[in-house]
């Protein structure tokens, strides 16, 4: 018993540190596979945190992608001001293009908010059933731990925690707007 509870506090710290620096929503709320193969039973509840992993891959490119479209959008932004700065004809002409561009641009931004405002209300539906999870993991813990089922108790309550930190995770994330906030 005491090499599982070694074992599980070092996956727990593992898993812990590796938050202290996340370069990307989909790090930050992945699940290693060596801790979904060991520690869940369930199919239901593993695919539960694979769809929470693939939901923030799909918002880290969201995210990537309205980054390089605002940084087009700034660049022709700046170059409409120097053409009315400059006032040379024959570089007035070019004003009407890049409105039609900052139009485009304009509208693949609206788009990708829709898109992110959708991914973040898929992913607190998640969270939302990865905590009753998370709560049920842990009443069972309570029931085996009075049945003197420890280890198992020990392994629904490693669980629960890792699941309850998870939720945690998305709120911030989906709240706060940022990975930078957590911790």
């Amino acid at each position: 018993m005491q090499a599982l509870n070694l074992q599980q506090t070092q996956l727990k710290c593992e898993w812990e540190i590796q938050d202290a620096h996340f370069s990307s929503i989909t790090e930050a709320l992945s699940v290693p596979v060596h801790i979904l193969i060991s520690w869940f039973r369930n199919p239901r509840e593993v695919d539960l945190v694979i769809d929470i992993r693939n939901s923030a891959t799909v918002f880290d490119a969201i995210l990537e992608n309205y980054e390089m479209v605002s940084i087009r959008a700034q660049a022709l932004q700046e170059s409409w001001n120097n053409l009315w700065i400059s006032q040379e004809p024959f570089l007035v002409s070019a004003i009407p293009l890049i409105g039609e561009n900052m139009s485009g641009i304009n509208r693949v931004r609206a788009y990708l908010l829709k898109k992110m405002d959708a991914t973040v209300e898929h992913l607190q539906v998640l969270a939302k059933s990865l905590l009753q999870y998370a709560e049920i993991n842990s009443s069972i813990a309570e029931e085996l731990r009075m049945e003197d089922i420890h280890q198992l108790a020990t392994d629904k309550l490693f669980l629960a925690e890792l699941e309850q930190e998870l939720v945690s995770r998305i709120n911030i994330i989906c709240t706060k707007g940022s990975i930078h906030k957590l911790r």
